[in-house]
């Protein structure tokens, strides 16, 4: 699994020739042609560049699923903490399982997960 950078995304598809993947249309992938994640179950494919959400870049920085958002009660002015997910973890579950030799993610952040090789052109 790769770490690319946003600015080496042209390069490493050129050398690589990935299957780009993204969360879904509305997902930023530089002009480039993309699959949405969910329409990829089931399929294999050589290398695999995924484009992944906020959510999940969040996630690849600090290793949490959930995210706590703070909520004032306009009426009471009394404050509660809603737990939701990060992301929707499936869909990258199938995203990352679709290569059969390399996983590339775009991400310029510093991931906390060691085994995340970051790509050297």
């Amino acid at each position: 699994m790769f770490i690319v950078k946003e600015s080496q995304v042209f390069s490493y598809i050129e050398k690589h020739n990935p299957t780009i993947l993204r969360w879904n249309r509305n997902a930023d992938t530089f002009g480039l042609e993309a699959k949405n994640c969910g329409t990829t179950k089931g399929q294999t494919f050589e290398r695999v560049l995924i484009f992944p959400t906020e959510g999940f870049k969040k996630y690849l920085a600090d290793g949490k699923l959930t995210k706590v958002t703070k909520k004032k009660n306009k009426k009471t002015q009394v404050m509660t903490e809603e737990i939701s997910d990060t992301f929707d973890l499936a869909k990258f579950y199938v995203a990352i399982t679709r290569a059969k030799y390399s996983v590339a993610i775009v991400f310029n952040g510093k991931s906390i997960f060691d085994k995340l090789i970051l790509y050297e052109e």
